[in-house]
């Protein structure tokens, strides 16, 4: 007799998002403080001045209007530690080498200052050309020890990051954007799930992961 087993049942679950698979971007770890899966990128007490980034070559004018999704958690951050945690470039290296350049990109860090409590961060949206820096933090403090989940998109020179408290993306903690500049408005060819600072002289250190990184559109 045939087996009926199942008919009637609920419908299966649909399939995840397809997120990047970090297995395949290109790892630039002098230090030996970042450790990749498939879907995670995790850097343990990297220093800020370490020349340190992953990132892919998605080919020339890939990004221009965009939807990405990406969830991050720090889980250890000095006084005055800043760490990227998102960006896209015409140029490949780490953040100060690309911004000594001129640029132009685009980027998300996270940020803690000497003056927050022990457990709290800042995440920023930055836009960089030339020898500009110009950007935008969060109002609230995020948390230590917490992961958030963003939805970063751009439109033309709208440029923003809507920060939730759940993966569904349902509680909205706080959005951040910038008007980029002309010079900002550009295609962009390479993306970056981690950058140290890379400049000389900050020794701060900092541990943390972002994960499921999704290229919507």
């Amino acid at each position: 007799m045939p087996s009926f087993a199942g008919i009637g049942g609920p419908p299966p679950p649909p399939p995840p998002p397809p997120y990047e698979d970090f297995l395949g971007y290109t790892e630039v770890d002098p230090s030996g403080h970042i450790t990749k899966t498939q879907f995670r990128v995790t850097w343990t007490n990297m220093v800020m001045s370490e020349h340190a980034y992953v990132y892919a070559d998605k080919g020339v004018g890939h990004f221009a209007n965009f939807e990405h999704r990406e969830d991050v958690r720090q889980t250890a951050m000095e006084d005055d530690y800043y760490v990227m945690i998102w960006s896209l470039w015409n140029l490949v290296g780490y953040w100060n080498q690309n911004f000594l350049a001129g640029g132009p990109g685009i980027g998300i860090f996270a940020k803690r200052e000497s003056g927050y409590a022990a457990t709290n961060f800042k995440l920023v949206i930055s836009q960089w050309h030339g020898i500009f820096q110009f950007f935008s933090e969060t109002v609230n403090f995020l948390n230590i020890n917490q992961t958030y989940y963003l939805t970063i998109k751009r439109s033309g020179a709208s440029f923003t990051c809507d920060i939730y408290s759940d993966a569904a993306r349902t509680s909205l903690i706080e959005q951040i954007s910038q008007v980029l500049d002309v010079q900002c408005q550009v295609a962009y060819r390479y993306i970056y799930p981690l950058q140290a600072y890379g400049e000389a002289g900050w020794p701060q250190k900092g541990s943390g992961y972002v994960e499921n990184l999704w290229l919507v559109s």
